[in-house]
């Protein structure tokens, strides 16, 4: 059983454990401070694939409704924007590259400024 949650005895019932996602350690489903004491390890299990669930893909609390045409267009004049701002610049800050010899390495050619 691969799955990332698991039901543990704990005190006279079940406690629900998930691993989220890049962890190493298991998290206790709580309430308040205080692990849930679940009757059954269904229950357990199921509260745990519903906590890790809910860090996984946490809900929507709000849409907002836009239209296709007006987001379409506002994308289009923000990319026109940075377009012409990019092909503007004078390029006045980028310096010469330079080699960094280190030690043991190989040379790291550095850049600075816009490239």
């Amino acid at each position: 059983m691969n799955d990332p949650w698991r039901a543990k005895h704990f005190g006279s019932g079940y406690s629900a454990e998930f691993l989220p996602v890049g962890q190493h350690s298991w998290r206790i489903v709580k309430s308040g401070g205080v692990p849930i004491e679940f009757p059954s390890q269904s229950q357990a299990l199921e509260a745990a694939k519903n906590a890790y669930l809910q860090r996984l893909e946490p809900p929507i609390r709000t849409t907002v409704q836009v239209d296709p045409d007006v987001a379409a267009s506002k994308l289009e004049d923000k990319l026109r924007a940075e377009a012409e701002s990019w092909l503007k610049s004078d390029r006045s800050d980028v310096q010469a590259r330079e080699t960094m010899y280190r030690a043991g390495k190989r040379p790291l050619v550095v850049m600075q400024g816009k490239a």
